[in-house]
């Protein structure tokens, strides 16, 4: 677990306070580990080309609190964020939770190198569908509301910058990895387009009590959790 960490902390260089937020429903099982890494790519006006601009998205590291709440922290090169998902709806296959979080970055803005610092504050609200144990679908609508610190004549000036909207992010399981695709569409009052956000992430997810027995069973062992 601690090379782990490591290899994908390398990944988090080019992390940057994304906007592709859409998450699932579904808490973590109380102890239950998660780490993900979440490359990806964003269009809006602010690239001034019209043209996709990559990002690195972060590493994230999600911890089971207890039932239907966990925690995650996220980390990037020059900041760190963090989020608490409570999920208050559970009926058969369908999930619905709350994930408000915030974040905070040191030059996060490589279009403009006049802003030294960046924050924000997130409140989604999230859908999930299962389709079986390896498949599911979520969606959600969120408010992000983001603090510009930049550079200007005589000193420094705060920019406000409030979006809203959306995303659907589809997720496939299999045993201790999860691969989910998901698509992030914002936009403000001010902005001439919205901003679109691309995205992958990759986990790596501990084994539930029960699919860890299960996993006992495959292999033939007696079950190691009561």
């Amino acid at each position: 677990m601690v090379r782990a960490l490591g290899l994908v902390a390398l990944l988090a260089l080019p992390g940057c306070l994304t906007y592709g937020r859409t998450k699932g429903a579904k808490t973590l099982e109380r102890g239950q580990v998660e780490l993900t890494w979440q490359p990806g790519a964003f269009r809006s006006d602010e690239t001034g080309t019209g043209l996709p601009f990559p990002e690195g998205g972060g590493v994230e590291t999600r911890f089971g609190v207890r039932e239907d709440l966990d925690v995650g922290i996220q980390y990037y090169v020059l900041g760190m964020g963090m989020d608490v998902r409570h999920r208050f709806v559970h009926r058969g296959p369908w999930h619905v939770a709350v994930a408000p979080g915030m974040g905070a970055l040191v030059q996060p803005n490589l279009l403009n190198t006049a802003e030294i610092f960046a924050m924000e504050v997130r409140t989604p609200l999230l859908v999930q569908r299962d389709f079986n144990d390896w498949l599911n679908l979520s969606g959600g609508v969120q408010l992000v509301t983001r603090q510009r610190l930049a550079l200007a004549l005589g000193g420094v000036a705060w920019r406000f910058e409030p979006r809203f909207g959306g995303g659907l992010r589809l997720e496939a399981r299999r045993d201790l990895f999860v691969f989910g695709l998901g698509y992030d569409l914002l936009t403000n009052p001010i902005a001439t387009k919205p901003a679109g956000v691309l995205s992958l992430d990759v986990k790596i997810r501990t084994r539930t009590k029960e699919q860890g027995n299960a996993h006992q069973a495959k292999k033939g062992k007696p079950p190691k959790w009561p």
